[in-house]
C-alpha cells in the first residue's frame, strides 16, 4: 500500500490478518478470480447433514430445558424439527 498524496511513499503494514467468507456462486454471487484466491489460505467448510444439525440443536435445547417439566422436554425433537 502506498501513502496517498505527495510522493506515493510505500507503507509497511506488519502483523495484519484478513478473514473473509463467501457463498457459492449463483443467486447474485460471482466467482472469485483464482489469481486472487491464490494469495490467501483457502479452505472449505461444508454444510453439516440434517441429522448432525438436528443432533447439535437438540443437545443444546436439552441442556437449556433440563430444569423444565417433562412436557417441555418431550417437545425437544418437535421444536428442533420445526425450527430446521
Amino acid at each position: 500500500m502506498y501513502q496517498r498524496g505527495g510522493d506515493l511513499e510505500l507503507r509497511d503494514i506488519v502483523d495484519v490478518q484478513y478473514v473473509g467468507c463467501m457463498s457459492p456462486p449463483g443467486g447474485g454471487n460471482n466467482k472469485v478470480d483464482p489469481r486472487v484466491m491464490s494469495l490467501y489460505c483457502v479452505f472449505n467448510v461444508t454444510q453439516p447433514s440434517q441429522k448432525s444439525t438436528q443432533s447439535i440443536y437438540s443437545s443444546i435445547l436439552q441442556k437449556h430445558l433440563g430444569e423444565f417439566s417433562d412436557d417441555c422436554i418431550g417437545c425437544i425433537d418437535t421444536i428442533t424439527l420445526a425450527t430446521l
